[in-house]
């Protein structure tokens, strides 16, 4: 996760910015799914996941994996998340589209928090920082190098896993 961010496409990020096309790339992050299963799991019928996922698949953000038999022998095909959202560069001169981005993120991750309550709660906290231009930055690297050690690590015995968002912005009004 941590690194350099990579520049994608306006197409790429007009493809990202739906919330629901963000949470099938976190549900195809480790296991291959086919167009059936993702429909099943997020409500959706299965012609409205069939374009979401050509689409995420045209732009690159998920690759198609071998057929394999279903259930009832019909041949399906699973898609795998190819990690391309990871640390893309939003900065694609047009900030209604940044935008777009920024509230499909936080919108896949309240639906995502919706399903798991009442009782998924680890931990949480909303506050407040007043910080210089260089605290700021200080904030950001420290966190992004926290996340960094202990994203993409095996999964350990007795772990579970937990979603994260890191956001932060300046508030509106204030000097």
């Amino acid at each position: 996760m941590a690194g350099e961010r990579h520049p994608v496409t306006v197409e790429q990020l007009r493809a990202f910015a739906h919330p629901l096309r963000i949470r099938i790339l976190r549900l195809c992050l480790e296991q291959p799914r086919t167009n059936q299963e993702l429909a099943v799991r997020l409500r959706v019928a299965p012609g409205t996941m069939l374009r979401h996922v050509r689409l995420l698949t045209r732009t690159g953000f998920l690759a198609p994996q071998q057929p394999r038999t279903g259930s009832r022998g019909a041949t399906e095909r699973p898609y795998l998340a190819t990690g391309l959202s990871w640390r893309m560069d939003l900065d694609v001169h047009d900030p209604a589209l940044g935008q777009h981005v920024d509230l499909a993120v936080v919108d896949a991750y309240r639906a995502e928090l919706a399903e798991a309550l009442p009782s998924a709660w680890a931990d949480r906290m909303r506050t407040a920082l007043w910080l210089t231009p260089a605290e700021r930055d200080e904030v950001v690297h420290r966190i992004e190098a926290l996340i960094a050690d202990y994203d993409g690590a095996e999964r350990r015995p007795g772990g579970q896993r937990f979603s994260f968002l890191w956001s932060m912005h300046a508030e509106r009004g204030n000097p």
